[in-house]
């Protein structure tokens, strides 16, 4: 089809050199084409319907919606619908910890067990969803042609009663949370060991070498309370009774900075791709900001080159007025 429409083009096209066609039939011809080959796609692959309709939560994602009404701290929901790329919660603000492909961060595909745009195999040890707190669970029975079991919040059926999709409820970690204990993994053996049994994803920090601070090994007591949280920057309230490590379970970036009461404190890897950073004992506020000195320099060549530009227009024009010449 892509051939013979090229053929039809390059024909209007010999045609019109030819000067057998005019160029308004010409055009005309290309015009027709381009409406032909719009209709043969729209038919096939475009369907228009209400967006209101289609972006209205399932009773399934109500359930979710109603359980974490009034609730301040973060969670995560682990869709496998649409063989685990299904991104549609997010559109009632519900944070997933898998998706669609997209160009994202490579540790965090080798965590989750993602290749290519197949299903994060990683995920379905509990170990890694507890770590990446992970609250909920939407599994697809019809689309698996099998259930699984576990405490079940909500769950959408066929007209005949056979299960189509269950939310099921997990004991996810906070999001962010403290820890006395830390076990030092290379990035080539880290993600094999929280996979196996001797990792205990809620009281040890796996780190690529040793943290900056001295860790007694105990577990970790105090509170930690969220006082704002934008894709950009993080304020918690930190209470520790000894040395710990502050674990915030997203995706570490160079360009995360931390203070913890106003004085730099290092952002360190772990879990091979998520975050941490060490308090003393006592209580502190741990502020995290995304700044990245990649932008502030484009930004700076971009108000150059713009400056320069404007310049350089603006002393050509006065030029050619002066010379007489229309600018």
């Amino acid at each position: 089809i892509t051939f013979g429409l090229a053929l039809a083009a390059a024909a209007l096209v010999w045609a019109l050199d030819a000067e057998y066609l005019a160029p308004a039939a010409v055009l005309a011809g290309l015009i027709l084409l381009v409406a032909v080959d719009e209709f043969r796609v729209g038919s096939g692959f475009i369907q228009v319907i209400d967006f209101q309709q289609w972006s209205a939560p399932d009773p399934n994602i109500q359930a979710i919606l109603k359980k974490e009404a009034g609730s301040t701290e973060p969670y995560r929901l682990l869709s496998f619908q649409q063989a685990g790329q299904d991104v549609k919660p997010s559109l009632d603000g519900i944070e997933l910890a898998a998706g669609h492909h997209p160009n994202d961060l490579n540790r965090y595909r080798e965590l989750i067990g993602m290749v290519g745009s197949g299903l994060p195999e990683n995920l379905f040890d509990r170990r890694i969803r507890r770590l990446l707190n992970v609250k909920y669970i939407l599994w697809p029975d019809y689309e698996f042609k099998q259930s699984i079991s576990g405490p079940t919040l909500s769950r959408t059926t066929l007209r005949d009663g056979t299960p189509y999709a269950t939310v099921l409820e997990e004991d996810g970690l906070p999001r962010a949370r403290l820890v006395g204990a830390a076990t030092v993994k290379s990035d080539a053996e880290d993600v094999a060991y929280m996979l196996s049994d001797a990792f205990d994803p809620e009281h040890e920090v796996v780190l690529p070498e040793a943290p900056p601070i001295t860790l007694d090994g105990a577990p970790a007591s105090g509170t930690v309370q969220w006082l704002e949280r934008t894709p950009n920057e993080l304020r918690l309230d930190v209470t520790t009774e000894r040395a710990a490590l502050l674990v915030i379970s997203d995706n570490w970036y160079p360009a995360w900075h931390a203070t913890v009461d106003g004085a730099d404190a290092p952002v360190l890897r772990a879990y091979h791709t998520l975050r941490a950073v060490p308090v003393s004992a006592g209580h502190h506020t741990v502020d995290m900001v995304y700044r990245s000195a990649w932008v502030t320099r484009g930004l700076w060549i971009t108000l150059v080159m713009f400056f320069g530009l404007t310049g350089a227009t603006g002393v050509q024009t006065w030029r050619e007025r002066r010379a007489g010449r229309p600018s």
